[in-house]
């Protein structure tokens, strides 16, 4: 099944909760992604959300077939937004400022986060994804267990950090890290 609607601006609290046959979904004007949109939509694969600012809390929790998400203008993720969908694997974050706790979390085809105006990533946010790379020059705050079990080799962190939650980069494999003026480090390892 394959849901195009041209001109709907939002995308209302449980819209297509467990769709089970939802394959497709473009909403190119839409702005909000409402709490529990597409959770348990265990069939949805593509998501084309090029005008949304905003993705509610487990939007698309356990869209285990979710693979990509066009949201170029992404501001605002909420908890548990993309919860265990294991196949994700392509989106486009440049915009995100903030991303709230396990919103990513069990993302395992997740290479890459390059996040270049983030200002706070939410506690076990990236838990379990399979990072090499993590890209957040902007970030103020990185929440407990942000990146845990990410083996990143690259992290790039500005001057802007305030504070990094305990154990927020465990088991990673950093070979580089860039990050200076830190200022308040909580229990990192």
């Amino acid at each position: 099944e394959k849901v195009i609607l041209p001109k709907a601006t939002q995308i209302a609290e449980r819209a297509f909760y467990n769709c089970k046959l939802l394959n497709i979904v473009e909403f190119p004007e839409a702005k909000t992604i409402g709490k529990y949109s597409f959770l348990g939509c265990s069939s949805l694969s593509y998501a084309n959300l090029s005008k949304v600012d905003s993705i509610g809390e487990q939007a698309f929790t356990n869209c285990r077939a979710l693979e990509n998400v066009h949201m170029p203008s992404v501001r605002f993720i909420d908890k548990k937004a993309f919860n265990d969908c294991s196949l994700l694997n392509s989106f486009d974050m440049s915009e995100v400022l903030f991303v709230g706790d396990e919103a990513f979390r069990g993302c395992e085809k997740i290479r890459s986060v390059s996040m270049p105006k983030i200002d706070s990533v939410g506690n076990y946010a990236f838990e379990k994804c399979r990072l090499n790379q993590i890209i957040i020059p902007k970030v103020h705050g990185i929440g407990t267990s942000a990146f845990l079990n990410s083996p990143a080799e690259i992290v790039e962190i500005g001057e802007n950090i305030k504070f990094i939650g305990a154990n927020a980069l465990d088991k990673s494999e950093i070979v580089r890290i860039s990050c200076k003026d830190v200022p308040k480090l909580n229990g990192t390892n």
